[in-house]
């Protein structure tokens, strides 16, 4: 199949890698346009000869040529009206549609205006938008700009909506989701509070750290989930025009779910969690031993599912697959330190420590040196996990200098001790009343020493 030049193309230019891929929601139906780079198995994926992408680099269009579908290189500015398509997919967004020298759509509302132009009435619309507010803004460090830059969002701009109410305002609506990484996480899933578990799990799983951070985003993101900011904090939203009736409740790792296919409850981590916040130490050995009982005992607390507050080792279900279990307690131990809440245990020095003083509460016993360092740290660019772990450190040194400097002082004071004794002894050697009292005593002795003899015979 040979690309398009519609106008506007950008020669020497790719957008690869997209931002992450997400999958699409609900069956696509009718002639479709995909708009700006999506993975290349989402276009596979529909009919050919119904499907039209739309691309502004001509490398990364040239490279969708290959799979059949008919290829448009060029600006969305130069896209005509007609004939209209019926499902537009915009799982990119927004901001990679128009070239470098667009001249007639200034703004994201325009380009929403100039797309919707081009869905027929009634038509579906797939269509992502970041969240200017969300997590991973939140914990976002400035960073060196690209050669890509030359377009950055404007959350000054009046029109773009500021939030999903205002989303919902501009467009027709008719379900909405939570993009956390490759999952999406409608409202109604957000909200019923028997599926936090397998929520939490979905968006701890689905957020990863690849560069330096303020923050671990997955514990800031379930933290939201725990105070109802899930959805309104959401790295992007996807949103669905037209209809909504065969969408699904959830997507995860490109697989629907409806919402009364995951386990329900809670994940054990906030459960023992919560109990050691509550100094509940038998409520939490109960659940350090129910897990370790189970075939969940070598997966992570935080992909564990408990049915209840007091599960039986049958009530837990994983939703990873089982590794060491000492691996999983030192995660959690791991979690406890970065969720500050290790000062509840009697004074742990470390992750390795924690996790043996863990492991002793369901009976087994493990000396530190035994725990296996994790594969990795979670989040080892977050500024607040390495400035806690640094002070972690420097409280440590501190102790470690304090028993030194006792120890000092102790050695110190009975070498002191030790010296006047011997100089006391060396005085008593010398002086005449000394020597007399030694002879007294050497005399005593022999006198002893003879009464016992006549004794014995």
């Amino acid at each position: 199949m040979t690309v398009t030049l519609i106008g506007g193309e950008m020669l020497h230019w790719s957008d690869r890698p997209a931002t992450p891929a997400l999958p699409p929601v609900g069956e696509i139906t009718g002639r479709t346009l995909v708009a700006g780079p999506h993975p290349h198995d989402l276009i596979a994926s529909l009919p050919a000869e119904r499907t039209t992408v739309l691309l502004r680099g001509l490398p990364d269009a040239e490279a969708v040529a290959g799979l059949g579908v008919t290829v448009w290189a060029g600006s969305l500015d130069k896209v005509a009206a007609t004939p209209a398509f019926d499902t537009i997919v915009a799982l990119d967004g927004l901001d990679r549609l128009c070239s470098a020298e667009a001249e007639t759509l200034d703004g994201w509302d325009e380009r929403l205006a100039h797309l919707l132009t081009l869905l027929r009435p009634g038509g579906r619309l797939l269509l992502r938008v970041e969240n200017l507010f969300g997590v991973h803004r939140l914990i976002a460090l400035p960073e060196a700009l690209g050669d890509s830059e030359w377009l950055v969002a404007d959350d000054r701009d009046p029109h773009r909506p500021a939030g999903l109410a205002a989303l919902r305002e501009r467009l027709a609506v008719v379900r909405e989701y939570a993009a956390y990484g490759d999952a999406l996480l409608s409202r109604e899933v957000l909200a019923d509070a028997e599926l936090s578990g397998f929520v939490s799990a979905t968006i701890a799983g689905a957020l990863a750290t690849t560069g330096e951070v303020l923050a671990d985003p997955a514990a800031l993101a379930t933290r939201a989930l725990r105070h109802g900011l899930a959805l309104e904090l959401a790295p992007a939203w996807v949103v669905v025009t037209g209809g909504a009736a065969d969408t699904p409740d959830a997507v995860v790792g490109a697989k629907a779910v409806a919402a009364a296919d995951p386990p329900r409850g809670r994940t054990l981590e906030d459960e023992l969690i919560a109990a050691a916040q509550r100094r509940d130490l038998p409520a939490m050995r109960a659940l350090l031993t129910a897990w370790q009982k189970s075939p969940a005992a070598g997966v992570p607390a935080a992909q564990v599912i408990a049915g209840s507050a007091s599960p039986a080792a049958s009530d837990l279900t994983p939703l990873a697959p089982a590794g060491d279990p000492l691996v999983a307690l030192s995660h959690f131990a791991a979690a406890a330190i970065r969720g500050d809440i290790a000062h509840l245990w009697p004074a742990p020095a470390d992750e390795a420590e924690l996790t043996a003083l863990i492991a002793g509460m369901t009976g087994r016993e493990v000396e530190p040196a035994d725990v296996p360092p994790l594969p990795s740290r979670p989040a080892p660019g977050a500024v607040r996990e390495l400035t806690a772990e640094r002070d972690r450190l420097a409280r440590e040194l501190a102790e470690a200098r304090a028993k030194h400097e006792f120890y000092e002082q102790q050695i110190r004071g009975r070498d002191a001790e030790l010296k006047r004794v011997r100089q006391i002894n060396a005085v008593l050697s010398a002086t005449a009343p000394g020597k007399a009292v030694l002879g007294g005593l050497k005399a005593g002795r022999r006198a002893v020493r003879a009464v016992v003899k006549r004794g014995r015979a």
